[in-house]
């Protein structure tokens, strides 16, 4: 069988390396030659200048001249001009129940109102990460219920940082990292109030404790940084820098970032999965995460949970990852424990038979 595998979202808009559905569709496109068998795999890149027609138009007629016969779509939408069999993968669907958190976002309508709904209704299976996903898109459609099938994601450690005690210089500051776009649903205004208030509790922690947050700036990005300022301000007489943003990260620096970290901080309003809590536990990080969504099931019994709401109850967490380092040696240990149990050899096997189901 010929299985094409849509692209378009190897990268970011931007041309850049992205994340996210980014990320996903580079590990599921390296990690699908393993598993497919005498099946042959098509990687389809959308041709031309003109976005819409590339992958609208000529993506699915060079697809068709090349006899796919199931085409895999890991950004959940299908091109117009596709008239095969199709599997797509659902990420979440938040931005229907929560479109406050995306108002601010360009050239959302095409995608929300007519691609995403039309491909649910055209695809022959749909792959979603989580169970919190399936159920939202069960409220959403609850006509594709026979349709669903739960894929979770994976995790794969670079090389060089597998087995790898962490490069901590003794004059580098116990560091909280968070990791993901400066935007409402990652909930970035509540965790640096929480760090705020961790050091209230902790005044001489000022000096030796930092709060890193790496992500490109997205939509609101201006009211965390507005926030950010005014706690460094507040703490600028004890400390240099309390928070430090340092924008997007590549691969290599966002390991580095959560391997010599004391916690991951991720207390997201709501995530259909959430890749950096697998990718801190995976290298042993202590994560702190947000008891909505997804995180849950990702984390299991070796995260520590917090109400994304209750900022009290994260500072009360950032001082167990910062003042407690024994007490999280066992939480270490479930974490990578954990985190081996998914693995992009898995996703793609599991992916791999739901579209030789179709």
């Amino acid at each position: 069988m010929k299985i094409g595998l849509d692209g378009t979202t190897l990268k970011g808009r931007d041309g850049g390396v992205g994340a996210g559905i980014e990320h996903y569709t580079r590990s599921i496109v390296a990690a699908l030659p393993s598993c497919h068998g005498s099946n042959q795999l098509l990687v389809a890149r959308p041709i031309g200048g003109i976005p819409f027609v590339s992958r609208h138009v000529l993506l699915p007629v060079w697809l068709t001249a090349s006899g796919c016969q199931v085409l895999l779509c890991p950004s959940g939408q299908t091109p117009l001009l596709w008239r095969g069999k199709s599997v797509i993968v659902i990420h979440d669907l938040a931005i229907y129940e929560h479109p406050e958190w995306f108002a601010g976002l360009p050239n959302q309508d095409f995608s929300v109102k007519f691609s995403v709904p039309r491909s649910i209704r055209v695809a022959d299976r749909i792959i979603v990460p989580s169970h919190a996903t399936k159920e939202q898109l069960l409220r959403l459609h609850p006509e594709s219920e026979k349709k669903i099938v739960i894929v979770p994601h994976g995790v794969a450690v670079p090389k060089e940082f597998v087995s790898q005690p962490a490069a901590r210089d003794v004059d580098i500051k116990d560091s909280i990292v968070s990791i993901g776009t400066i935007e409402p649903r990652k909930n970035l205004m509540n965790a640096v109030k929480a760090f705020d208030l961790f050091l209230k509790d902790h005044p001489e922690r000022a000096a030796s404790v930092q709060y890193i947050i790496a992500g490109r700036e997205g939509w609101h990005h201006k009211e965390v940084l507005q926030e950010i300022k005014r706690v460094n301000d507040e703490w600028q007489n004890k400390s240099m820098a309390v928070i430090r943003y340092v924008g997007s990260v590549n691969e290599q620096e966002k390991w580095s970032l959560l391997q010599q970290s004391v916690g991951l901080l991720f207390p997201s309003w709501w995530e259909g999965f959430g890749l950096p809590v697998l990718e801190a536990m995976a290298v042993g990080t202590p994560v702190i995460a947000s008891s909505r969504g997804a995180l849950p099931e990702v984390g299991g019994d070796a995260a520590i949970y917090v109400e994304p709401d209750d900022t009290e109850q994260m500072a009360l967490a950032i001082a167990q990852c910062v003042l407690m380092p024994d007490a999280m040696k066992e939480l270490k240990e479930s974490a990578k424990k954990r985190a081996a149990e998914f693995t992009w050899e898995r996703t793609a096997r599991e992916t791999m038979k739901v579209i030789e189901s179709v």
